[in-house]
């Protein structure tokens, strides 16, 4: 059975069960309110009559006035009973048809009425009529003694033909109900299994890599959002096969050109094909480069999986940010002196700077953003700077990286966090530098900016957790101090 059934049957069965008991109870108040109440309504017609019977005067006077004080004053026109008068001897002597005979009765209520001497009923056929009845005897008593037994009685065919007939219309209602509630549980399933059904196509397409269709969205309800969810998930898919062609292709080009550098370096020294000991050096020289160069690409792919797995660590402990900037820009001073830049160092002598990080990703985050502002120098300028700042502000470190290179014009620095991303295709890299930083920088808390004009130059400034010296460092330097006091007065 497929959704719509189930629904169908599952609504449709809450729907009978309610009807069921609903018409159950109905019934059943209605069966009791009609018998009820003839019942009640011929015990309040005996209570009437010995009322008025027991406020008759003339307590002389004969059976034969009592009989006709009885028809005239006791027995009211009603035309939904039958009134008899019976004496005691079991004998009608007086029926509102117009029926009486002298041949002995046997109402069952009538006998049980002449025993107690209270009022009796009686639910059953009638002897007379053979129809169903409801027959209620009253013993009319004067001085301790039974003159005469009204009696009054009602036709329960009629009764229960009215009951039949609110049971019909309940049932024939109840049926109408039902079908209804089909009819509106066909078009609840509809709603559901529809729309279920266009997602159901929607992952099929998308099972086949047809991502041109998004998933139609009906309602703003749950599926409404999983609609949503789908579209979502198509467009993240389209968005990760794009990135794993880029990927491929970025790869495929940044290790090809080391590798065949390395190899036509290699096959050259190999077969002797250099004139001098320069030229030897400059080929070994390039081997080495190419292969470091190899090995940063692997390790940016490898820092590139654990990041997308989440299995990224970092060991954070007191690092001294300042020292950490100088030996980057120690480490890239040759470079610099290559490449023809100045270096501009603006970090305070007389200041400290400790946050609480990782001394190792926090040195490859400076290295990235100084190799991208080499490697995105404008060659045509003459004069070229790249600029190391720090300084304190609210309790927070800031380190500014800025050079005048060829700059990202608005879209392309909107899009340099991205993975892969490479403003010029043909230099060096595999674009994963950025993403990485970026990614780091989050783990230590941080915020990574980055400012850009193209053609003039691009900005980039880490912001970092200053980490407050503590009395145990306060000590260690006054220690530090004293030590070195002593040790130039010894000198």
């Amino acid at each position: 059975m497929g959704i719509r059934g189930k629904i169908i049957f599952n609504y449709l069965i809450i729907v009978l069960l309610v009807l069921l008991i609903l018409e159950g109870a109905f019934l059943v108040l209605v069966n009791r309110y009609y018998v009820y109440g003839a019942q009640q309504y011929l015990l309040n017609k005996g209570s009437l009559a010995t009322e008025f019977y027991k406020s008759k005067k003339s307590l002389a006077a004969s059976k034969e006035d009592d009989l006709n004080y009885i028809i005239e004053n006791i027995i009211v026109k009603d035309d939904k009973t039958n009134v008899q008068i019976l004496d005691t001897k079991n004998h009608i002597i007086y029926d509102k048809e117009g029926f009486a005979s002298n041949k002995e009765i046997n109402f069952l209520e009538y006998q049980e009425a002449l025993k107690s001497m209270e009022m009796e009923i009686f639910k059953g056929k009638n002897e007379l009529t053979d129809e169903n009845i409801m027959a209620l005897s009253i013993p009319l008593v004067k001085n301790d003694e039974i003159n005469f037994v009204l009696r009054y009685s009602v036709s329960t065919d009629k009764l229960y033909n009215l009951i039949y007939k609110v049971y019909f219309t309940s049932i024939s209602l109840g049926l109408v109900v039902l079908a209804l509630s089909l009819i509106l549980s066909l078009i609840l399933a509809n709603s559901i299994v529809v729309p279920i059904m266009e997602l159901k196509k929607s992952a099929q397409q998308m099972a086949k890599k047809d991502f041109s269709k998004e998933a139609r969205k009906y309602n703003d309800d749950e599926i409404g959002e999983l609609a949503d969810a789908f579209n979502h998930m198509s467009k993240e898919i389209k968005k990760a096969d794009k990135l794993k062609n880029d990927f491929i292709s970025s790869i495929s080009h940044e290790l090809r050109t080391p590798l065949t550098s390395v190899k036509g370096w290699a096959e050259t020294l190999f077969y002797g094909n250099y004139k001098d000991v320069d030229s030897l050096n400059r080929g070994l020289e390039i081997i080495i480069n190419e292969i470091n160069r190899f090995i940063t690409l692997v390790n940016e792919l490898l820092d590139f999986s654990r990041f997308e797995l989440n299995r990224i660590k970092i060991e954070p402990h007191k690092v001294d940010i300042k020292q950490l900037m100088i030996q980057v820009a120690s480490q890239f001073r040759y470079r610099f002196q290559d490449e023809m830049i100045d270096l501009d160092l603006d970090i305070p002598g007389n200041k400290d700077f400790y946050v609480f990080g990782d001394q190792n990703r926090l040195k490859q985050i400076l290295i990235n953003v100084v190799d991208n502002s080499i490697k995105y120098m404008d060659k045509k300028k003459t004069y070229r700077f790249i600029g190391l700042k720090m300084y304190k502000k609210k309790n927070k470190i800031y380190m500014e990286i800025e050079d005048n290179g060829i700059g990202m014009k608005k879209d392309d620095l909107e899009k340099a966090k991205d993975k892969f991303f490479r403003v010029d295709n043909q230099l060096p890299g595999s674009g994963l530098g950025l993403s990485i930083t970026t990614e780091i920088i989050k783990l230590h808390d941080g915020e990574f900016l980055m400012e850009s004009k193209f053609q003039k130059g691009t900005k980039v400034t880490i912001v970092l957790k200053e980490l407050k010296e503590t009395i145990e460092d306060r000590l260690n330097k006054r220690m530090q101090k004293e030590l070195n006091y002593n040790d130039e007065r010894k000198e």
